[in-house]
């Protein structure tokens, strides 16, 4: 219990961070 809620925080964060470009 912890692949998926890693991989979908770190998808969040890095979507995240790539859209807070500025």
């Amino acid at each position: 219990m912890g692949t998926i809620f890693g991989l979908f925080g770190l998808a969040a964060w890095a979507s995240v961070r790539r859209r807070n470009r500025p």
